[in-house]
C-alpha cells in the first residue's frame, strides 16, 4: 500500500514539474511577443520628419557598428533629444553582406536615424521592407554594390529620404513602381549601371526631385513621357549613353532645369524645338564630344537668342568652314558658347575642334582617314594583346562608330570616284567622235564613208565566215 502511494506522488510530481515548466515557457513566449510588438508599433507609429528634430549640430555624429546583430541589440538612443545621445549616421565595418533581410533595421529608436551608409558592402539582394523602420532617414548610400533589380516595395518607408545614391551596381532596367515609396526624393544618382532601358513612369512618383544623374549607362532612347513629371527638376545628366538622337521638347516640361548634359553620346542629330528651356533659370547646356556635323541656325536663335545659357560644343564634327559662319552668327545673337579646348589642334576655330575628317576638303581627306585607321588599329591591337586591360565599353562604342563613318566615308568617296572615271571615259569617246566628223566635214576625204565600210565588213565578217564554212563543208561531201 505504502509502495503504491509513494509511486502515485512520484508520477503526480513529475506531471506538476512539467506543467509548471510549461507554464514559465510560455510566459516568456508571451513577453517576447509583447516586446516584438511594441518595436512595430513604435515602428508604424514613428513621426514624420517634421517632428525628427534631426536638424542639429549633434545629429551630424556618426555611429560604428561591427555588424548588424550588434546595430538591432543597440539600447542607445539616436533622437537628438534623448540624454544618451551619441549620433544618428549609421556607418558599419563589416566588409560584405549579400543580403538584406525584411526589418534588418529594427532597433531601438531606429526611427531617428539620419542616414545609412552601405557602400562597397557586395549587397546583391534587398528584400521588400529591409528599410522600412527607418522612417526619418534622409540620407541612403548603396553605391558599389552588386544590386541587378529594384521591386517594388524595396525602399518601403522611407517616406522622408531626400538623396539615394545606386551608382556603380549591375542595374539594367528601372520598373515603373521603383521609387514609388520615396515621395520626398531631391537627388538620385543611377550613374555608372547597365541600364538600357527604363518605364516610361518610372520618375512619376518623385515630383520633387532637383537632381537625376543617368550617366554611363547604355541608354539609347529617351521617350517624351520619361521626365514630364518632374516640374522641379534643376540637374539632369544623361552623358555617356549611347543617344544618336535628340529633340529638345522632351525637357519642356522642366521649367527649372538650370543644368543638361547630353554630352559623349554619340549623337547624330539634334532637333532644337523652340520653347524647349525656360530662358530665366537655363544655364548649361554640354553636347561636347559627339557627331554633331551641322546646326540649324534658324532653331539655335529663336530658341537661344539672348538666353544667359553657356553651350559647349567641343569635339563635334562640324566642318571648319560652316564653323566660322555659325560662330559669326551665334554672337551676332547673344548665344554665348563655351570657350575652346584645342588651340593646338590642326583643325580648330577658336580652340573648337572642327572638320576632323575633313569631309569638304578632299585633299586632306585621305590623310585624316589614313591616321584615324592607325588610332582604330591601334587600339585593337592593344586590346587583344591585353596591354589595356581596362577599356571603357563607352570608349570602344565610340570607337566602334567613328570606324563606321570611316567605312561610310571611304564608300561614299569611291562610290564618287567610280562615277568620276566613267563620266571621264565617255566625255572622251564623245569628244572625240565629235572631232572625228568635224575632219571628216571639213576636209572631205570620204572618211566617214570609209569607216561606214570598215564597220560593215567588219560586222558582217562572221556571216560570210560561216557561209565559207558551209559551202567548204558541202564540197567535202561524197557524190552519190
Amino acid at each position: 500500500m505504502v509502495q503504491k502511494l509513494t509511486s502515485t506522488f512520484k508520477m503526480d510530481s513529475i506531471r506538476y514539474a512539467l506543467i509548471l515548466v510549461l507554464i514559465i515557457y510560455y510566459s516568456m513566449e508571451i513577453d517576447a511577443a509583447n516586446a516584438n510588438t511594441n518595436i512595430t508599433n513604435s515602428v508604424l507609429t514613428s513621426p514624420n520628419v517634421t517632428s525628427c528634430n534631426l536638424d542639429t549640430k549633434n545629429s551630424w555624429k556618426t555611429r560604428e557598428f561591427a555588424t548588424l546583430v550588434e546595430y538591432q541589440g543597440n539600447r542607445i538612443s539616436f533622437n537628438p533629444s534623448d540624454s544618451d545621445f551619441l549620433g544618428n549616421r549609421l556607418n558599419f565595418s563589416f566588409q560584405s553582406i549579400s543580403r538584406l533581410n525584411k526589418n534588418a533595421f529594427v532597433s531601438y529608436t531606429s526611427e531617428y536615424v539620419f542616414s545609412c551608409d552601405l557602400s562597397a558592402k557586395y549587397i546583391k539582394r534587398i528584400d521588400d521592407g529591409a528599410f522600412f523602420s527607418l522612417s526619418c532617414l534622409q540620407f541612403l548610400d548603396l553605391s558599389y554594390n552588386m544590386i541587378t533589380i529594384l521591386n517594388t516595395d524595396m525602399f518601403l518607408g522611407l517616406n522622408n529620404l531626400k538623396l539615394l545614391n545606386l551608382r556603380y551596381n549591375l542595374i539594367n532596367y528601372l520598373p515603373a513602381d521603383a521609387f514609388n515609396n520615396m515621395p520626398k526624393l531631391e537627388a538620385l544618382d543611377i550613374s555608372h549601371n547597365n541600364i538600357s532601358e527604363m518605364h516610361k513612369f518610372t520618375f512619376d512618383r518623385i515630383p520633387y526631385l532637383k537632381i537625376l544623374d543617368l550617366s554611363h549607362n547604355f541608354m539609347k532612347h529617351i521617350q517624351y513621357m520619361y521626365f514630364n513629371n518632374l516640374g522641379d527638376l534643376e540637374q539632369l545628366y544623361l552623358d555617356h549613353n549611347a543617344i544618336a538622337i535628340i529633340h529638345t521638347n522632351l525637357f519642356s516640361k522642366n521649367t527649372k532645369l538650370r543644368k543638361l548634359d547630353l554630352s559623349v553620346n554619340g549623337m547624330v542629330l539634334l532637333y532644337i524645338v523652340k520653347y524647349s528651356f525656360n530662358p530665366e533659370t537655363f544655364q548649361v547646356f554640354n553636347i561636347s564630344n559627339n557627331y554633331l556635323l551641322d546646326l540649324n541656325l534658324t532653331e539655335w536663335i529663336d530658341e537661344f537668342s539672348n538666353f544667359k545659357t553657356i553651350i559647349d560644343l567641343n569635339e563635334n564634327q562640324f566642318c571648319c568652314k560652316d564653323w566660322k559662319f555659325y560662330i559669326w552668327n551665334l554672337k551676332k545673337y547673344n548665344i554665348t558658347i563655351a570657350p575652346g579646348r584645342n588651340f593646338t589642334a590642326n583643325h580648330n576655330v577658336n580652340g573648337i575642334l572642327c572638320d576632323n575628317l575633313n569631309y569638304t576638303f578632299p585633299n586632306g581627306y585621305k590623310e585624316s582617314i589614313e591616321a584615324l585607321h592607325r588610332d582604330l588599329d591601334n587600339v585593337a591591337n592593344s586590346t587583344l594583346s591585353g596591354e589595356e586591360e581596362d577599356i571603357d565599353p563607352h570608349r570602344t562604342d565610340q570607337f566602334a562608330r567613328m570606324k563606321n563613318i570611316i567605312h561610310h566615308e571611304d564608300a561614299k568617296e569611291t562610290t564618287h570616284l567610280s562615277f568620276k572615271y566613267v563620266f571621264i571615259v565617255l566625255a572622251i569617246i564623245g569628244i572625240g567622235f565629235c572631232v572625228f566628223l568635224a575632219i571628216d566635214y571639213l576636209l572631205g576625204v570620204g572618211l566617214r564613208q570609209m569607216l561606214t565600210q570598215r564597220v560593215h565588213i567588219w560586222l558582217s565578217r562572221p556571216y560570210n565566215n560561216a557561209n565559207n564554212i558551209n559551202s567548204h563543208y558541202v564540197q567535202l561531201q561524197p557524190t552519190s
